[in-house]
């Protein structure tokens, strides 16, 4: 049963239904080598989007070195 809505602007945001969408479209990125970091991709919080991108550097970093 519906109780009400509360807006935290300052809140970690709530991801709908269209979020599979993105997440389907970047997933096909990566399978073109074409990587992204989002905070919705691995977290939203500071440390997450760290650590995401630390593991896409990683990753860029071992594709550039097998070419």
């Amino acid at each position: 049963r519906w109780q009400g809505r509360y807006a935290w602007p300052r809140s970690i945001p709530q991801f709908d239904q269209h979020i599979m969408g993105a997440h389907a479209a970047t997933d096909a990125l990566a399978a073109d080598n074409i990587l992204t970091v989002a905070n919705w991709r691995a977290g939203v919080s500071v440390p997450d989007c760290i650590r995401h991108a630390q593991r896409t550097a990683q990753a860029l970093r071992l594709q550039n070195e097998q070419r």
